[in-house]
């Protein structure tokens, strides 16, 4: 397995496709007569484990794409700033980024965790047994305050907030049911690596647009499951009391679209698109620089193991890149 330049361009390729895919069948009316939960938690699932998983297998074979990416490695390996390639440059940033992003997140946590002390404190504590008599399963905790205004469950703590208001009976138990179905599918640990995700992609901008459909998707299975044994009616009530969120998808799965959507992942996998440069023939002669011509130099490695050097827009073979002075210049693997 290998990281590339190459691996991590076909990997933003692939997802951008694959999330493009997911928004469509999530935002589309008419694609719940084809698929159900498991396709969009299988294409889900895909997505995220290509965009963890940035690199270049054993089996994957190698396409030449000498018009695109002869220029892109010709771009990224440009001595810049104290003859720092781009590409270096950009990686900084990237690492850069996320440790300032994982900062202010965990800033936010923080903050999130004093205002839910200062929650407890002013609001009204109780049991889902106190609310709800019939009810058999985990009888987690229940903070009733006016300083919500809609229903929300915090996740780290399985504790659900109800903003201090009447509902009946009936309304009640739909709503608490609803957020009782968020802790028990650990919803927020999926949110979290999502966000992590986000943060370590930061830019990349589909990336914003799963996070989205993610958390629709989380939302529209929690429904599905809650109203799996209603009747018509209590169905109904309940879409009228969660107007927000998108009607539940049909039961039936078409597996052929689970097949195509993991073969596309699988055949992805299986080829990567790297630089073609031309490798040195007999007549090309060996070359000799002085080391005040290196900053406009790299040297291209060919598979069959010869190097090529290139320099101010001509080109040498070379034999060994380790020794003086071509020590110093950056190397491309072809």
């Amino acid at each position: 397995m290998n990281f590339s330049i190459s691996s991590l361009l076909i990997t933003c390729i692939v997802s951008t496709l694959l999330i493009v895919l997911l928004n469509f069948l999530l935002t589309t009316k008419k694609n719940y007569r084809f698929v159900r939960s498991n396709v969009i938690i299988a294409l889900s699932f895909i997505i995220i484990a290509r965009l963890c998983l940035p690199i270049e297998y054993r089996f994957t074979k190698t396409i030449p794409i000498p018009f695109l990416m002869n220029p892109l490695m010709t771009f990224l390996t440009y001595p810049l700033i104290l003859d720092i390639p781009i590409y270096v440059i950009l990686i900084s940033l990237w690492i850069l980024g996320i440790l300032f992003n994982l900062v202010r997140y965990i800033r936010e946590l923080l903050y999130l965790n004093r205002m839910f002390k200062k929650l407890e404190e002013q609001s009204e504590i109780c049991k889902i047994k106190n609310l709800l008599p019939d009810y058999n399963g985990n009888n987690y905790d229940v903070l009733i305050t006016s300083y919500c205004d809609s229903p929300k469950v915090l996740g780290s703590k399985k504790v659900i907030i109800l903003p201090n208001i009447h509902f009946e009976e009936d309304k009640l138990q739909i709503i608490l049911m609803h957020e009782i179905k968020h802790i028990e599918n650990h919803d927020y640990y999926i949110k979290q690596f999502v966000n992590f995700l986000t943060i370590t992609y930061w830019w990349f901008p589909p990336v914003y647009t799963l996070r989205k459909n993610i958390d629709l998707f989380l939302e529209i299975r929690v429904d599905e499951k809650v109203v799996k044994k209603m009747n018509e009616m209590d169905r109904l009530n309940y879409a009228q009391l969660l107007i927000h969120v998108q009607k539940s998808l049909v039961n039936k799965t078409n597996y052929l679209l689970l097949v195509v959507i993991c073969s596309l992942v699988f055949f992805s996998n299986s080829i990567i698109f790297e630089a073609s440069f031309p490798a040195p023939s007999a007549e090309t002669p060996y070359v000799t620089i002085s080391e005040d011509t290196l900053d406009n130099a790299y040297i291209i490695q060919h598979k069959d193991g010869t190097y090529t050097l290139f320099i101010d827009g001509e080109q040498g073979s070379i034999e060994d890149p380790t020794v003086s002075p071509f020590s110093e210049i950056p190397i491309i693997k072809e």
